[in-house]
């Protein structure tokens, strides 16, 4: 067992791989799908840095510089709307993936944002583009269920989007008193993971990864349950509104 202290550093990236490929067999969704419904969050920078960070790091979505990213995000609605972890978001905020059949960056409009600064945080963007692929969400998961989860590997040519898994812990209401139930999990999750999706052995959503609890001799990963009616009912103001699209 490992004690507490090597606890607090980042797990290393065979780990977190060795981790999906001892349940691999048990996931039978589609990595492909899980990869596209899956976005990269630019923090507190300009649209033209963005775009030339792209365009000069040569960014691949599956083994690319992740360059000035907070955090991932899950596609949601066909027509550009996204949730990811509040705390991944900040003054100005880009995201970057597949937007009408291409690799971009696009700014977000913040449209909710519930930053705990730490567990349930959620947020909700938008951008002005086409998602290809967006995630589904799954019933509520129970201890002991096999769960999986995108995560950011380093590689030699800067981070590729890749997998960690790992098993439901225990299901609870949210310790710092927010609304939204916490799944506690062994998945090795770290720092840049935070928005990414947690998936069912069949691939669908079954929380936004939030964030890493640690005690003396044990740390495990928080991920927030969505509260899909919710969700619904701030897409559907938001389109009604018709708010113009920037970044916030």
């Amino acid at each position: 067992m490992t004690c507490g202290c090597e606890l607090l550093h980042k797990p290393s990236d065979e780990l977190r791989h060795n981790s999906y490929i001892r349940s691999q067999k048990l996931f039978t969704g589609s990595q492909d799908l899980a990869k596209s419904q899956t976005y990269i969050i630019l923090s507190g920078a300009s649209q033209f840095t963005a775009a030339m960070d792209l365009e000069k790091k040569k960014v691949d979505w599956f083994g690319g510089e992740r360059g000035f990213s907070s955090g991932l995000a899950v596609g949601w609605e066909p027509d550009g709307y996204l949730i990811t972890a509040a705390h991944t978001l900040h003054a100005t905020n880009f995201v970057l993936g597949r937007f009408d059949g291409k690799m971009d960056v696009r700014p977000a409009r913040v449209i909710f944002k519930r930053d705990a600064k730490t567990h349930a945080d959620f947020a909700l963007i938008k951008v002005e583009a086409r998602l290809e692929h967006c995630g589904v969400s799954d019933e509520k998961p129970k201890a002991g269920d096999q769960v999986f989860a995108v995560v950011g590997y380093r590689t030699a040519t800067g981070v590729a989007i890749g997998f960690a898994g790992g098993k439901v812990l225990s299901v609870e209401p949210d310790p710092v008193g927010g609304s939204l139930d916490l799944i506690r999990s062994d998945v090795p999750l770290w720092h840049g993971d935070s928005g990414g999706p947690l998936l069912s052995s069949n691939g669908r959503v079954v929380g936004i990864n939030s964030g890493l609890s640690f005690t003396w001799r044990r740390h495990w990963a928080d991920s927030f349950l969505l509260d899909n009616q919710f969700i619904q009912e701030l897409i559907i103001k938001d389109r009604t509104l018709g708010a113009p699209n920037k970044a916030l």
